[in-house]
């Protein structure tokens, strides 16, 4: 009996189907993993681009009032938005704040983003939380401009502090 086990150990017939065997799993797991996180990074970069539109077409309805404002910020990141078949449960809303002269509206947007993997993700997170805002000062009346997210106080974008 040990004289076939020892024979089956030694024998190198058929290592290769065995050894790609073993890492196919692991291997297309990989794969698809990579293929649902660039899905997520894609989906995140489509809303965040819907959501800079929708707050900056929500300034051109001001003279019509904050209702007119919410409804054209809606539409607008409606019609941006792509792939909606990719994501569930959007939430969004718009908010406005006064600040030194200036009217500073924030989009809010909140979304589950659907996986390859369906309930068994490795990602973990699926779920996407993201934020334009734009500002218009009233002294200068120059258009509205997005501020970035990683703005913090800091004069000009990409500006040193």
């Amino acid at each position: 009996m040990f004289k076939s086990i020892n024979t089956f150990i030694a024998c190198e017939r058929g290592n290769f189907a065995i050894l790609v065997a073993g890492l196919a799993l692991p291997m297309f797991t990989l794969i698809a993993g990579a293929l649902d996180y660039s899905e997520l990074v894609n989906a995140r970069r489509n809303i965040q681009h819907s959501s800079d539109a929708a707050v900056l077409s929500a300034f051109n309805a001001a003279p019509h009032g904050w209702g007119a404002m919410q409804n054209d910020a809606r539409a607008f990141f409606e019609a941006n938005l792509a792939n909606k078949s990719r994501l569930s449960s959007i939430k969004t809303k718009l908010t406005r704040k006064i600040v030194n002269k200036n009217l500073v509206l924030s989009y809010n947007v909140k979304v589950k983003v659907k996986s390859l993997f369906g309930e068994f993700n490795p990602l973990g997170k699926t779920k996407l939380n993201l934020t334009s805002t734009a500002v218009y000062n009233y002294k200068t009346r120059r258009r509205p401009y997005i501020v970035p997210n990683n703005f913090n106080g800091r004069k000009g974008h990409g500006a040193s502090k």
